[in-house]
């Protein structure tokens, strides 16, 4: 197992990245490719990824031995979507100052296995190191487990919305 990290990412791997977040989202949840919802996964590659450190994000991609990806997570800020922003100003004050964590998937065989854990943490670590004094996360009401994992790590939540999404917050 090894780790790439944004700034070491080449086209292909951003490529692969994309791929690998799509194919998640649609075995945990269901949900095809949307170009308003992953935009954010249309632009890996190009200089407006909001992955890269020099816009205040981070990306990280776990390989296996054979070079398959089997994890990937996200760090942006939250003014990135200024709808979430916006609709949550009351919260925080500055946007720039909010981190978002995001697109954080680990492939099926591997989940449980203390990769999320690890990935989650190095995002932590990375927001105090990007100047974030809080972080935004949200989940599907429907993976518990993401809920549970959030709320391990000092996340609370503050608002759910009727489609099933659950908003959650927490500051460094």
């Amino acid at each position: 197992m090894y780790v790439i990290e944004a700034v070491n990412m080449s086209s292909n791997d951003w490529r692969n990245a994309r791929d690998f977040c799509l194919h998640t989202i649609k075995e945990v949840y269901g949900i095809s490719y949307n170009s308003e919802w992953h935009s954010d996964l249309d632009a890996m590659g190009r200089a407006e990824n909001i992955y890269l450190p020099s816009r205040r994000g981070w990306f990280i991609m776990v390989y296996d031995s054979n070079d398959n990806i089997i994890a990937c997570a996200g760090l942006r800020a939250l003014s990135s979507r200024p709808n979430l922003y916006e609709k949550f100003r009351i919260l925080w004050s500055d946007p720039e100052n909010v981190g978002a964590l995001w697109r954080s998937y680990v492939a099926k065989d591997y989940r449980g296995g203390g990769i999320g854990k690890m990935m989650k943490e190095r995002r932590i670590h990375k927001a105090k190191e990007l100047g974030y004094t809080h972080l935004y996360l949200h989940a599907s009401r429907a993976n518990k487990t993401a809920i549970v994992f959030g709320k391990k790590y000092g996340f609370s939540v503050f608002q759910e919305e009727p489609d099933g999404t659950v908003h959650m917050k927490r500051d460094i």
